[in-house]
C-alpha cells in the first residue's frame, strides 16, 4: 500500500464534511464516492493504481473523525503506517487538499535546452541549471509541517511532488525527475549511516 502525507489547507471543513465518520462508516466500507473526493485524494489514488498497488492509506479515509476513540488509537499507529507503507506520496505542490498534483507543470525556472552532438555523431539535448534552481525547491505548506517531517523520516520510499518537479527518495538512493538515473546517498550526506542523519525542523 502507499500513504499519503499532504496539506488539508484551507479545504478543511469540505474534507471534514466527505471523510470517514461514523455516520457512513458502513456505506463507506461498501463503497466511497470519487466524485466526492477532493483531487489531491483522487490523485493519490489513480498514483496508486498506476504504480500497481492496490490500496492507500489517508488520513481523513482512514480515521473515523468523529470518533475521538478512534483518533487516539490511529494517531498511536502512525509510526507503523508510515513505516510499512511501500511508498508514501508527498504532495509538496498543493497548498490544500482540492488542489491536486496530477496536472501540467512549468519546467524548472533557469533551465536552458542545448543541443548536443557528440564525437560519434549522435545527437541529444544537455539541460543547464543555475544552481540553486536545481537543488532547491521553494519551501512548501507541508515542509513546514512537523507531522510531514515525522512521516518522512518514518517513510522506506518517498515520492515528493514538488511545484517544479518530482524527487524519489529511498535509504540508498535519491533521484529528481530532472536527474532520473539517481545518485547514491553517499554523494548528498557525509560520513556514514543514515540518510537523514542531519536533517533537523524548526
Amino acid at each position: 500500500y502507499t500513504a499519503l502525507s499532504y496539506c488539508w489547507g484551507n479545504d478543511s471543513e469540505v474534507l471534514l464534511a466527505k471523510a470517514l465518520k461514523t455516520e457512513n462508516l458502513e456505506s463507506y466500507e461498501t463503497e466511497i464516492p470519487w466524485e466526492t473526493l477532493p483531487q489531491t485524494l483522487q490523485d493519490a489514488a489513480v498514483t496508486t493504481h498506476r504504480l500497481g498497488m492496490h490500496f492507500v492509506w489517508i488520513d481523513s479515509l482512514c480515521i473515523i473523525q468523529d470518533d475521538d476513540n478512534d483518533k487516539v488509537k490511529e494517531i498511536a499507529q502512525m509510526a507503523q503506517v508510515y513505516s510499512h507503507a511501500t511508498l508514501t506520496i508527498m504532495v509538496n505542490r498543493a497548498a490544500r487538499a482540492s488542489d491536486g498534483f496530477l496536472h501540467q507543470r512549468s519546467p524548472p525556472l533557469g533551465t536552458s535546452n542545448l543541443l548536443f552532438r557528440s564525437p560519434d555523431g549522435t545527437e541529444g539535448w544537455v539541460s543547464l541549471y543555475f544552481k540553486h534552481e536545481f537543488w532547491y525547491e521553494e519551501k512548501s505548506k507541508l515542509d513546514k509541517r512537523g507531522w510531514a517531517m515525522q512521516e518522512h523520516l518514518l517513510s522506506r520510499r518517498t515520492l515528493e511532488i514538488g511545484t517544479y518537479m518530482t524527487e524519489w527518495s529511498c535509504r540508498k538512493e535519491r533521484g529528481l525527475s530532472s536527474h532520473s538515473d539517481g545518485w547514491s546517498t553517499d554523494r548528498l550526506t557525509r560520513g556514514s549511516g543514515s540518510p537523514f542523519q542531519n536533517v533537523t525542523w524548526k
